[in-house]
C-alpha cells in the first residue's frame, strides 16, 4: 500500500498546482480483475485506479488529464514471481511466458508516451499494454433491472431477475460515481 498506493498520491499532489499535466498511473490487471495469492498487491493496484478515477475528474478542474495503465512485462520482479509460481497456475504462465518477444517494458512504453504527452486528449481511462497488444481496460455499469414498485425487492424477486441484472447489453461506463448514479435515478424516472 506505501509504495503503490500512497506512493502514486504522493506524487500526484503537486501537479494540481501546474494549471496543465498529463498523469500515467501504473495499476495491474490483478487490481482490476484479481488474481489467486496476491490479495495485497491486488488492493494496492486496485486502490490505484480508484485514486485515478477520482483525481481525473477533479483533474479537469484543474487542466490535467489522468489515465492509468496496467502494463505487463518480464521484469525482475516478475521473473521471481514466476519462479515461484503456485502450481496450478504453471500452465497459464508458462503461455505467457513463451511469448517472450513483446514482454519487455518497451513494449508498454508507446502507451504511457501517447498518454503523457499534449497530443493526448484522453482522461478517466484505463489502457492494456501487454506484449505488444494495447486495449482499453473499463468498469462498466449494466442497465440491470428495476423494481416497478415503493417496496424493496425480496431475495426471490433479485433471483428472478438476476438474468437482467448481469445482462451486459446496454452498458455504460460512468465518467464518474455521480454520473453512475445520475444513470440510475434517470432510468427510475423513466420506469416510473
Amino acid at each position: 500500500m506505501a509504495t503503490h498506493l500512497l506512493g502514486a498520491f504522493y506524487v500526484t499532489q503537486p501537479a494540481f498546482g501546474a494549471g496543465y499535466g498529463r498523469i500515467v498511473f501504473t495499476s495491474s490487471l490483478v487490481g482490476v480483475f484479481g488474481s489467486p495469492w496476491r490479495a495485497a498487491y491486488g488492493a494496492a493496484k486496485g486502490g490505484v485506479i480508484g485514486l485515478m478515477n477520482t483525481v481525473a475528474v477533479e483533474g479537469e478542474w484543474h487542466g490535467i488529464l489522468r489515465n492509468a495503465i496496467p502494463p505487463g512485462a518480464l521484469t525482475r520482479m516478475g521473473q521471481n514471481e514466476i519462479e515461484n509460481v503456485p502450481p496450478d497456475l504453471r500452465e497459464t504462465v508458462d503461455a505467457f511466458v513463451g511469448l517472450k518477444t513483446g514482454l519487455t517494458p518497451d513494449y508498454v512504453t508507446p502507451m504511457v508516451l501517447y498518454l503523457a504527452s499534449e497530443h493526448c486528449r484522453v482522461t478517466h481511462a484505463m489502457y492494456s499494454a501487454i506484449a505488444g497488444r494495447y486495449a482499453r481496460v473499463f468498469i462498466g455499469l449494466t442497465e440491470g433491472w428495476q423494481e416497478p414498485t415503493t417496496v424493496p425487492a425480496s431475495r426471490e424477486d433479485i433471483e428472478t431477475h438476476l438474468a437482467a441484472i448481469e445482462d451486459p447489453a446496454g452498458y455504460i461506463i460512468p465518467s464518474s460515481g455521480v454520473d453512475g448514479l445520475r444513470a440510475i435515478a434517470t432510468a427510475r424516472q423513466q420506469n416510473h
